[in-house]
């Protein structure tokens, strides 16, 4: 599909596509790459300039594994790290000369040099509807976003945590699902000790579990609760004997392939990998999460 829109409007078929997509295309007779990426920047794609041309791929790794490209933090990727605690600047790679595409541009590589475009902006209007006509129209989106995820020939599930994001989507998914006589399974982690230990904070003001069943119980998903413990040892060594996994000297945290700081990456990841195992079916999964609101 993507090819053939190519083909026929050039890189003015970016804004033709609905969904989430990252691509590199060559045009042999203009010698020209395009790397480009989805208006909102859900499938990862880096790239970093040499000597010799431009290297890419989806993740970090793949352009780490090259020889001309040497993994170093400088002042910038630092504070990214300390001060941006869990997040990064659009664009920024984290290691020097790294970059990723950022959402809604194209980056094109000629012998001319690199050029990053942007082919879609987020617009701001004045916003005239009503409360009724608000919730109509954001219930109208959410719902069509769903059904059209939901078209998958593995299993789909949801992560929820009884948030608002994480429950608007769950409820939206279990009432496509049951219309069709199925039933959405729900996944959800928690840890040992938490409802003593657990104290808020501005990101996190309450404890989730409690939510998460109840939000579970009135959606009528088949929930599954895990609780994890972590197990913090020597530099590079995690364990986690909830998940059953340990993870041995050299595991290399990372959100998607970058490194970061902080453990709730790395409980989501477990998460995923748990979920996976007991899901019935293929090993694929399709999972909906509160960050896709």
């Amino acid at each position: 599909v993507l090819l053939r829109a190519w083909l026929q409007w050039g890189s003015d078929c970016l804004t033709r596509l609905n969904g989430m997509f990252a691509c590199a295309v060559w045009d042999a007779g203009k010698r020209e790459l395009v790397l480009a990426r989805d208006r909102f920047g859900i499938k990862p794609l880096c790239y970093a300039v040499t000597d010799s041309g431009v290297l890419f791929g989806s993740e970090p790794k793949a352009v780490l594994a090259h020889p001309d490209f040497r993994a170093e933090l400088d002042a910038e990727g630092i504070s990214e790290l300390f001060a941006q605690f869990g997040t990064r600047s659009p664009g920024h790679g984290i290691y020097r000369g790294l970059r990723e595409v950022r959402p809604g541009h194209l980056v094109t590589v000629t012998p001319a040099g690199v050029r990053a475009l942007a082919y879609w902006r987020l617009t701001a209007r004045p916003h005239a509807d009503d409360v009724a006509a608000t919730v109509g129209t954001v219930r109208d989106l959410l719902t069509d976003i769903v059904d059209r995820q939901l078209v998958a020939d593995v299993p789909v599930c949801t992560l929820l945590s009884g948030g608002l994001d994480s429950s608007a989507l769950a409820a939206l998914a279990a009432a496509a699902i049951g219309r069709n006589g199925g039933r959405l399974a729900s996944f959800s982690v928690d840890f040992p000790g938490s409802e003593r230990d657990f104290r808020p904070d501005p990101l996190r003001p309450s404890h989730d579990e409690p939510y998460a069943r109840l939000a579970a119980a009135y959606l009528g998903t088949l929930m599954l609760s895990k609780k994890m413990a972590i197990v913090a040892g020597p530099l590079g060594h995690l364990a986690l004997p909830g998940a059953g996994l340990a993870l041995g000297d050299g595991f290399s945290i990372s959100l998607g392939g970058f490194p970061f700081l902080g453990g709730g990456g790395v409980v989501i990841w477990v998460l995923v990998i748990r979920t996976k195992m007991q899901m019935e079916g293929p090993t694929a999964v399709v999972f909906f999460t509160g960050g896709g609101a």
